[in-house]
């Protein structure tokens, strides 16, 4: 029995077709290819070596992108077929603000253009400009356009006006825009070399990928049969004689002249790239932080400041900037994941050197009207001559804000974050007003209810401020805080501006509306403006063991303050002052000349300290040598100390009327507030 179904199963797998028998064991064998069906031939005679046809599951499971052929064409002509893209965001700013850059390459020259955004919608713009230098400067129309799917390509209108015709790219196929997508990476391997050469923080990334730009269209390529993108765009050689080591070390000039015949006649600075139309260097000031162009320049090409660790030329350099250890793995990741691309400041040489702006970046460096195609960026944003801080403040230390999320590899997970963080001993646990009185309790709840104004455009706009800048006014004249007289040749005046504070009484109530002028001292210049600035102040030693000396022998403890403290110092310096907002013409010629000290300035603290100390030495009083804030007279029931602390004086003695005689005296000097005992200091 068994015999006649093994004998009935072999003639019904006999009648099976060769084709369907091979579809069969290529089922059984879960799916080989038609090159392993034969060599199963080969092991086994039932298995037919032929017949196989397309399977649809090999298909579905199996399919593979096809390959890409190698590109060999090249456009007849310049211009004829231009590749665009856009690289970005990268992950730090530059200091000019830009986050993205669209690339442009000539398929006939292989020639090198780059536009840096801050906003990937700017691309229009560009492309807008792109097309009239080339039809300006080179008599030529563009025919085609290939740009990826990118939606900031979506220019159909724009192309259709201009009877340019669009290629796209299909979705996720970078390879067709093969020639762009081949010159970042080139672009970004000569800009990485150029940052970790030079050591430069990142925030210089954008200078390293538009030298580097301007390096590859001067560099010769067998693309080209070993000629140079410069030389196939403009029909002649590229000069190079003007270049220098990027990153390194520079002296340059100092204009305009220096103020005394003894300064330092050129400043340390770092080669960051080339203006266009401006024959000279782009540099960084390692002192100031600023970029600036110079002609006059001498470079130490072997010398790199950013790799000098310990220099003291670049060791307060950006303070607010981090000069990333992985940089090389940043550009490194960004040219593997771009979709799009970074963005960086024009710049470009043309043997004259280069401009910074935010305008085309070309690497033309002829000296002849070929230069023309870098179009001209006279906006007052742009980095010419003038120089400009280098680091954005403002946001707190320089920094952008950002906000944070939870991390993508914790997105399976259940992670419980607190959303508050609290103190272990917070201080509602022990704080209580319930012993404080009723008019302390109307001062504090009275503190925010009157809102000061933050500038002089909204105080003016209220009687009650305007009013607090004349009495200011009235106040500094009579004062004879300073003259006005015309601005001297050679001579800086530094600005002021208007602070504003509301003085409430101990019950809360309004006292007065305070407007105090403010010098900007921070744009003082030490050796020309100012000299010394310290000023002492009393140690919180000396204040601790005052009041235990006055507590154990009973004294009497008071304290007062000088009104206007910092205006009755003198200058011994020659210091001049624009005149207060809202008290001159924008045409008035006239400055003041300040003969006393004004808030702000940075030796304000040291002159009053110094006037108050000659007006208490006058009197007999001797100056501590342990703490230069304390100063005594007398002995016994007639002695008295007085301990300082910038106009905050404490006065402590057993007798009443030695207080009383120095209030009065310090009140004809310089006119004291009396805050009566000592309550808070």
């Amino acid at each position: 029995m068994l015999n006649k179904r093994l004998q009935s199963s072999v003639s019904l797998s006999c009648s099976i077709s060769s084709d369907s028998a091979i579809e069969l064991w290529h089922n059984r064998l879960g799916h080989p290819s038609k090159q392993r069906m034969s060599h199963f031939a080969m092991l086994d005679s039932d298995i037919p070596s032929t017949g196989l046809h397309n399977c649809d599951t090999c298909l579905l499971a199996k399919h593979k992108r096809l390959p890409f052929p190698i590109s060999t064409s090249v456009s007849e002509s310049i211009f004829d077929l231009v590749h665009l893209d856009v690289w970005g965001p990268f992950p730090v700013k530059s200091f000019y603000g830009h986050s993205y850059f669209l690339t442009i390459v000539d398929d006939k020259s292989r020639f090198l253009w780059v536009y840096p955004m801050g906003l990937k919608s700017e691309v229009k713009k560009f492309v807008a400009e792109f097309c009239a230098m080339v039809e300006t400067h080179f008599s030529k129309k563009i025919k085609f356009i290939r740009t990826d799917n990118a939606k900031e390509f979506d220019l159909d209108i724009f192309f259709k006006e201009r009877g340019i015709v669009h290629q796209n790219s299909c979705v996720y196929t970078p390879q067709q825009n093969s020639v762009v997508e081949r010159k970042h990476q080139h672009l970004l391997n000569v800009a990485r070399t150029l940052k970790i050469q030079a050591n430069l923080p990142l925030i210089f990334w954008i200078d390293c990928v538009l030298h580097a730009a301007l390096l590859i269209n001067m560099t010769p390529t067998p693309v080209l049969q070993n000629k140079t993108p410069f030389e196939i765009l403009f029909q002649k050689k590229p000069k190079i004689t003007h270049l220098r080591v990027f990153g390194s070390l520079a002296y340059a000039s100092v204009l305009p002249k220096p103020v005394t015949k003894l300064h330092s006649r050129a400043v340390k600075c770092v080669l960051i790239g080339y203006p266009k139309n401006i024959k000279g260097y782009r540099l960084f000031n390692l002192e100031t932080q600023t970029v600036f162009v110079s002609r006059d320049v001498v470079f130490v090409e072997n010398t790199f400041p950013f790799k000098q660790k310990d220099s003291k030329d670049v060791n307060h350099v950006l303070p607010m900037c981090e000069n990333f250890s992985d940089a090389d793995d940043v550009f490194k990741v960004k040219s593997l994941k771009q979709s799009g691309p970074v963005t960086m400041p024009a710049s470009f040489g043309n043997g004259k050197g280069v401009t910074v702006s935010n305008r085309i970046v070309s690497s033309d460096i002829s000296d002849d009207n070929s230069s023309a195609i870098l179009p001209n960026d006279n906006s007052k944003g742009s980095l010419g001559a003038s120089q400009q801080p280098l680091v954005d403040m403002s946001q707190p230390n320089g920094r952008p804000r950002r906000t944070c999320q939870l991390p993508q590899k914790f997105k399976d997970y259940q992670v419980d974050l607190p959303k508050v963080r609290t103190s272990p001993h917070a201080i509602h646990q022990v704080l209580s007003f319930h012993n404080i009185s009723s008019l302390h309790m109307s001062f504090v709840n009275s503190i925010d209810v009157l809102k000061e104004p933050k500038s002089y455009k909204h105080a003016i706009l209220h009687d009650c401020w305007k009013k607090a800048m004349s009495e200011e006014i009235t106040a500094l004249e009579r004062n004879n805080t300073w003259d006005l007289v015309p601005l001297p040749e050679g001579k800086q005046a530094i600005g002021c501006k208007w602070v504003y504070k509301t003085k409430l009484k101990s019950d809360g109530s309004l006292e007065r509306y305070k407007a105090r002028l403010v010098a900007k001292g921070y744009t003082q210049q030490p050796g020309i403006d100012y000299l010394s600035t310290f000023s002492p102040v009393a140690k919180l030693t000396t204040i601790r063991t005052l009041l235990a000396v006055a507590a154990s022998r009973n004294w009497i403890l008071e304290q007062l303050d000088v009104n206007n403290a910092f205006l009755h110092g003198y200058l011994d310096e020659e210091v001049y002052m624009k005149p207060p907002p809202g008290f001159s013409s924008d045409d008035s010629p006239l400055v003041c000349r300040l003969r006393k000290s004004l808030y702000g300035l940075k030796q304000a603290s040291r002159q009053w300290n110094q006037r108050l100390t000659d007006a208490l030495l006058q009197q007999g009083f001797k100056q501590a040598a342990s703490d230069n804030s304390l100063f005594t007279k007398g002995q016994g029931d007639d002695f008295i100390a007085l301990l300082i602390y910038v106009d905050d004086v404490v006065l402590a003695s057993p007798n009443i009327a030695a207080i009383n005689d120095i209030k009065e005296y310090l009140d004809n000097a310089f006119k004291i507030k009396d805050l009566g005992k000592l309550k808070f200091f």
